[in-house]
Formats: structure tokens, sequence, C-alpha cells
């Protein structure tokens, strides 16, 4: 099923190719999983094989409990290790695990790469529609939980900041860049298709 979805999005977003995808949530539940931890500089491989790198401007914090990667202040330790299988929190104080005031979570790829992000407010509420965060500076909305599409070079970094709501950043897909840059129309369709994508992903957890 997970293998048709792509071949899917693949064909709906022509002439793009090579559609990736991070489940966060599932990066940190799974058998083997990351667990409950914080890190200062976290690198996973997506289905498509391209390396996605975390850092941010203070811990990467892996939070269990269908959340997904917020940033914590201070933590109990020990750090930069999976706690597999490990849902006790180490983030002190244990409200500060989300992106909250004062805090910045970056993405760099290791290739070109078209990519959405996806948000949730799962342990405070949920999202809204006046729900938001920054990319690279610009104020974004974030009341569906998608981002929208972004263009993001090899080694460059997109930093996500906090406007209004305690937000965990969910999953990561991207387009690998093999064509020229898309006009509007295209990047449209495209932010649509992995959009959809992530949707179908979410109902099949359901």
């Amino acid at each position: 099923m997970k293998k048709l979805i792509i071949g899917l999005a693949a064909l709906i977003l022509t002439p793009f190719a090579n559609a990736g995808f991070i489940d966060i949530i599932d990066e940190i539940e799974k058998v083997g999983g990351l667990g409950e931890s914080a890190w200062t500089s976290l690198s996973l491989m997506d289905d498509e094989g391209l390396t996605a790198t975390f850092t941010s401007s203070h811990f990467v914090y892996a939070d269990w409990g269908n959340a997904g990667f917020g940033v914590c202040g201070t933590t109990f330790g020990p750090n930069n290790v999976k706690r597999s299988g490990m849902s006790s929190n180490i983030c002190d104080p244990s409200s500060d695990d989300g992106l909250s005031m004062g805090e910045t979570l970056s993405i760099s790829y290791d290739a070109d790469v078209f990519m959405n992000l996806e948000f949730n407010n799962n342990h405070d509420g949920g999202l809204d529609g006046n729900s938001k965060v920054l990319i690279n500076g610009v104020l974004t909305d974030i009341s569906t939980g998608f981002a929208g599409a972004f263009f993001l070079a090899e080694g460059n970094f997109l930093t996500i900041g906090h406007v209004n709501d305690l937000v965990y950043l969910e999953n990561v897909q991207t387009e690998l860049e093999d064509t020229p840059v898309p006009e509007p129309a295209s990047l449209a369709l495209f932010s649509a298709g992995l959009i959809g994508l992530g949707l179908a992903r979410r109902r099949s957890k359901i």
C-alpha cells in the first residue's frame, strides 16, 4: 500500500520524481526507534535514501505519544542516544518539549529538494485557524497541519520558529529536485500532491 501511494503521488507530481517521506512519530515509537530522547544533531534517512539532518537552537527533542520533534532547552539526559521503547520525559520542565517561544528547529538535506512539513499540537489542544510558525522568518499558516511547499538547496537550512502554538514536527515529505525550479502553478500542484500523500498516510494509520 505504501509503495502504491508513493507511485500515485509520483504520477500526480510529474515531472517531479522520487517522492520521499520521514514519518517522525514512527521513527520515535517503532521497535528499535529513537524513543523519547534529546539530540544536539540527528540525521534520518527517508524512504528514497535521502538524508535529513535536524538541529535546533537547543536540543532536538523526540517526544513520545503521537507528537514528533520539538525542542527542549534543558534535559535530564542522557543526550544523543536512542532510548528505544522508552516514553519517560527527560525534558526539564516537561512542558518545554515542543517548539515554543525563543526556540527554533532546523532541517537540511543532502540533495536539492522540494519539501512540505506537517505539524501537530496533539499535546496541547490541537491546531486551529490561527496556528502559525515562522519558516525562514516568514509567517506561515499551519492551521491544516501542513506548511506548504518549499525549495531547499543541498546543505542549506530550513528553520522553523515559534509563533503562537506549542507545536511538533510530525513528518517531512520531499521530492528530489532533478528538474528546473517549477513555475508557481506547478509548485502549487506539488504542494497539493504532497498534502494528499500525507493525508493518505495519516488515514492509513487510523
